[in-house]
């Protein structure tokens, strides 16, 4: 898995692969399956993908924040605003959008941006 090539599982406490769960995104059913793992309310989520298919169109159906990781510049900020999210080129700008300091590891114990 990728999550745990990149060291992060520690901070994730559930995935919901389509392999195992049998559907794959953009249906509904996925991302509502992680909403309902993770406890929460569409509107209070943002689901980062690289899609914009998949990931933005399949998340906002829901009524997540869409955040499009558009590493080559494939779309356009309006694309995306479309769906109600908008765009980055890699996850630390994310962290800028919620106004966290990428080198300040203190972040990580922040309980309002972990879970």
């Amino acid at each position: 898995y990728l999550l745990s090539e990149l060291g992060i599982t520690r901070y994730i406490d559930f995935a919901v692969a389509s392999d195992t769960f049998g559907v794959a995104k953009p249906d509904p059913s996925i991302f509502v399956e992680g909403l309902r793992l993770a406890k929460q309310d569409a509107h209070h989520c943002m689901y980062v993908g690289d899609g914009m298919e998949p990931d933005v169109m399949g998340s906002s159906g829901v009524g997540m924040l869409p955040v499009l990781i558009d590493r080559d510049e494939l779309s356009t900020d309006e694309d995306v605003k479309v769906y109600g999210g908008f765009r980055v080129r890699n996850l630390v700008e994310i962290l800028d959008w919620l106004g966290v300091d990428p080198w300040n590891q203190d972040w990580l114990h922040d309980e309002t941006l972990t879970r």
